[in-house]
């Protein structure tokens, strides 16, 4: 319930006990300046960006700041996309250099939010959302992108079912939110990107050699990971 507003954010920073910095991660380093020149009252700070590296080094001097990111949400944004229940048993990775007394305050925090508290190095955790996260939201792009070309033809846009509506669903994410996470963690993202690529042409090089049926080994892999994930209960929709 929110019933208290602030007129700047210096003056939610003064007056507040816990302070969440839940903006794209350019506003989040903008507000990290903000509190390195004015310092908070707060006796936890932490933020909610999909990046944590830069995150990280811009809080270094600012007191009593952790680098967190919940494992949740999805491509809505806004007021109108919050959940109640949206950290429930999820993941919440934060830097496992955080020493103590901060580190028992945000363990805390996430356990009070419902969410289960992973200790992780800010950069080992960029590089993995890389292909967790990033790596699926551009390929969803693309493949968006690739078939807005085509959907002026009548039929093509009569033979799109669930299967590509689901591919499709990351597509509608945000661009401000995504550019500055696109920007800030580039080299592994391309990096991973330019892997699925080469995986790409391998499956093409297989279909065309007429036999197909050398990629049910791969078929069969993404079935044992996707039952995997799903049956996690921190990716449950």
């Amino acid at each position: 319930m929110l019933d208290e507003t602030a007129a700047t954010f210096e003056q939610l920073s003064a007056g507040a006990e816990v302070l969440v910095l839940a903006a794209p991660l350019d506003a989040t380093l903008e507000q990290l300046a903000v509190l390195r020149r004015v310092p908070s009252a707060a006796e936890l700070i932490l933020d909610v960006a999909s990046v944590k590296e830069p995150v990280a080094r811009a809080g270094a001097h600012v007191e009593r700041f952790v680098a967190t990111h919940p494992i949740a949400g999805s491509e809505r944004s806004g007021f109108a996309a919050a959940r109640a229940d949206l950290f429930d048993g999820k993941m919440w990775a934060y830097d496992c250099n955080t020493a103590e007394p901060l580190r028992g305050l945000v363990r805390a925090f996430i356990a009070d939010m419902g969410a289960r508290p992973l200790p992780i190095d800010p950069a080992e955790h960029d590089r993995i959302v890389a292909y967790t996260s990033h790596l699926p939201q551009l390929l969803s792009v693309l493949l968006g992108a690739e078939l807005a070309s085509r959907l002026d033809r009548p039929d093509v846009s009569a033979l799109c079912g669930t299967g590509i509506a689901s591919m499709l669903r990351l597509s509608r994410s945000s661009w401000d939110v995504w550019e500055p996470i696109l920007r800030s963690n580039a080299a592994p993202i391309a990096q991973e990107v330019r892997a699925f690529a080469a995986i790409l042409m391998d499956a093409a090089t297989t279909l065309e050699s007429g036999h197909p049926h050398a990629l049910e080994p791969t078929f069969k892999a993404a079935s044992t990971a996707a039952a995997r994930i799903q049956s996690n209960p921190e990716t449950a929709p």
